[in-house]
């Protein structure tokens, strides 16, 4: 360890500076003081770098043990070792009880003694001064850290503010719009080409709806601020309501549609988010099937782990299916398998970002298995009961 700090001697006897200036200079760098005053005004020179003072005990006006009880306050970090003959032991005690001295040096000094004593006393210092250093960096960097979650968290809310002050100022036209398109096809039964043109208009509409709910959703997980909501209800009538839904759909795109109901099954969980996540999964089944079957099961006692009970819920379809280096796409955010999906069938590519998201932060799961050209089956496992923290 390169010493880069000054060792001060201060002592009233001049013979005694001379001579260990003479015996260190070649290992330390020295620097000497006659009297404590002039000490003190050394020690507040900030070009001389000093780490440690060697201060003799026996000097007129003040002695080194007074010296340095008066300065150890201004000098915190400096490393005071106290040097005196042993007829002065008893001093030297009571000095070392006042817990400022590093050490003492008995005179008259033996020089390879006192050359390891120095070295050991600038190492201490320089130690304690790069701890002291890099502290106060963790500290600037921390309070910095503070500084940008703080700004990182309000700008989420202002975020979240505006998504939801501008899906509002969105939605209330759209609302109109579709409402008034479906009064236009109802009051024009006989015109084909206007109930055509009312059905697209409404279409587009919903769609543009489902894009916008599908992005506050997501402003709401990349913020970290989705509240669960646990009640008990039945898994077995919610995709039962959810299939009316899509029935439309899957009988214009001349689709069949399975669904094998059993005993009804109750799950206590948060119902709006299973809802969100089964819908997603519905949607893409039937906008990625042009033809054959879109299927939905639900398996019950699924055991996640002992004495924990759950259910699977599978969504299949016979549709273009997912390139298996592609599966870990799909659950990222804003993406497709690839540019050509969100050309030919639409979509933000946002929904199973949310449908996953959602799921885990269920205590869930959800994956797919898929084969090109052959279909896929989308799985998600949800706790029966689960416990909210």
């Amino acid at each position: 360890m390169e010493l880069k700090s000054k060792v001060l001697y201060v002592d009233d006897d001049k013979e005694n500076l001379t001579g260990f200036k003479a015996s260190l200079s070649r290992t330390f760098q020295i620097l000497t003081a006659e009297n404590p005053q002039e000490a003190l005004t050394m020690l507040r020179s900030t070009s001389n770098d000093i780490g440690v003072v060697l201060v003799d005990y026996k000097m007129p006006n003040e002695d080194g043990i007074s010296f340095v009880d008066r300065i150890k306050d201004e000098f915190p970090d400096l490393i005071f070792i106290i040097t005196s003959a042993w007829a002065d032991m008893d001093v030297v005690i009571k000095a070392m009880n006042m817990n400022c001295f590093y050490g003492f040096i008995q005179k008259p000094w033996n020089y390879d003694e006192l050359r390891i004593t120095l070295k050991n006393a600038l190492e201490h210092f320089e130690t304690r001064c790069d701890n002291k250093r890099l502290n106060a960096e963790l500290l600037q960097q921390n309070n910095a850290l503070e500084v940008a979650v703080r700004r990182e968290k309000e700008a989420n809310r202002v975020k979240n503010v505006f998504l939801q002050n501008i899906s509002h100022e969105i939605r209330t036209p759209l609302n109109s719009i579709i409402g008034f398109s479906s009064l236009i096809k109802q009051h024009s039964p006989t015109d084909g080409k206007i109930s055509a043109y009312s059905d697209l208009v409404i279409q587009g509409g919903y769609e543009l709806l489902k894009t916008i709910h599908n992005i506050l959703e997501s402003a709401v997980i990349f913020s970290n601020q989705v509240v669960v909501n646990q009640v008990t209800f039945s898994i077995t009538e919610l995709l039962s309501s959810l299939l009316v839904e899509v029935e439309e759909r899957v009988h214009r795109k001349k689709l069949a549609l399975q669904f094998g109901v059993g005993n009804e099954i109750f799950v206590s969980n948060d119902e709006v988010k299973v809802q969100l996540i089964l819908r997603i999964l519905l949607d893409n089944a039937i906008k990625f099937t042009s033809k054959g079957t879109i299927s939905v099961e639900i398996i019950d006692n699924y055991e996640i782990s002992e004495g924990e009970g759950a259910i699977v819920v599978k969504v299949s379809d016979t549709g273009i299916g997912i390139e298996q280096n592609n599966i870990e796409k799909i659950f990222q955010p804003f993406q497709q398998a690839n540019d050509t999906d969100s050309r030919q069938f639409g979509g933000s590519g946002i929904g199973l970002f949310i449908a996953k998201s959602y799921a885990e932060l269920l205590g869930g799961r959800l994956w797919v298995e898929s084969t090109p050209n052959q279909g896929s089956v989308f799985s998600l496992i949800l706790k029966k009961n689960l416990v909210c923290k």
